[in-house]
């Protein structure tokens, strides 16, 4: 037969020899699958056929993609795990975005009711205050990237057969960090731009 793989990916293709048992039968039956719907009823049939044939015998029946999912159980709970962190990172997160916008906010409240009074607009304040926040954004990923790449390398060896590296994964992820940091941003810089600037210099 050609080679394939009974393992995890962990480990290499081995030879694979098949010899008869004394002690039992191992049968490999490939069920319909455009037709999920008739499986209990062809196992129910498989189940009959082998009992009134060997009736001594219990009958273990398994599906080869719950045993292939066996080799994997670790992955499963790893992946679990960071589901759970990075939607607590992403929510913790956000809530620090919009603290620093707010704080930014108010710590430039009469910069901004000048500008709006020399015929600044909306869109030109909204985009002074995501420059440096979002400048900060862009350094994290910098920082992040590096070390992410280093960890996943680093788990992607213990591997026999992987999956690659490719930049553009890095590239999105810095483009949907960006994004989410400039949604929870502007939600409180446009508000700080669409402000009475008379109520914001009275305030000085």
């Amino acid at each position: 037969m050609e080679n394939f793989d009974i393992a995890s990916a962990r480990q290499t293709v081995k030879p694979v020899l098949y010899i008869g048992s004394k002690t039992g039968y191992v049968l490999h039956i490939a069920l319909d699958q455009k037709h999920p719907e008739n499986w209990k009823t062809a196992i129910d049939k498989i189940t009959s056929t082998y009992k009134a044939s060997f009736p001594d015998d219990e009958i273990d029946l398994r599906f080869v993609d719950e045993i292939v999912q066996q080799f994997y159980e670790q992955e499963k709970q790893l992946s679990k795990l960071l589901s759970w962190a990075v939607g607590l990172s992403i929510f913790i997160a956000g809530l620090g975005l919009f603290g620093l916008t707010i704080f930014t906010a108010n710590q430039r409240t009469k910069e901004i009711g000048i500008r709006k009074v020399l015929g600044a607009s909306v869109l030109q304040i909204t985009f002074l205050l995501l420059k440096n926040l979002l400048t900060l954004v862009a350094i994290a990923c910098l920082i992040a990237f590096p070390i992410a790449y280093y960890f996943m390398h680093h788990w992607l060896d213990d591997f026999a057969y992987r999956t690659d590296l490719n930049p553009w994964i890095f590239g999105l992820s810095a483009l949907s960090l960006i994004g989410f940091a400039s949604f929870v941003l502007s939600t409180k810089s446009i508000m700080a731009a669409k402000a009475n600037p008379v109520d914001s210099l009275r305030d000085e």
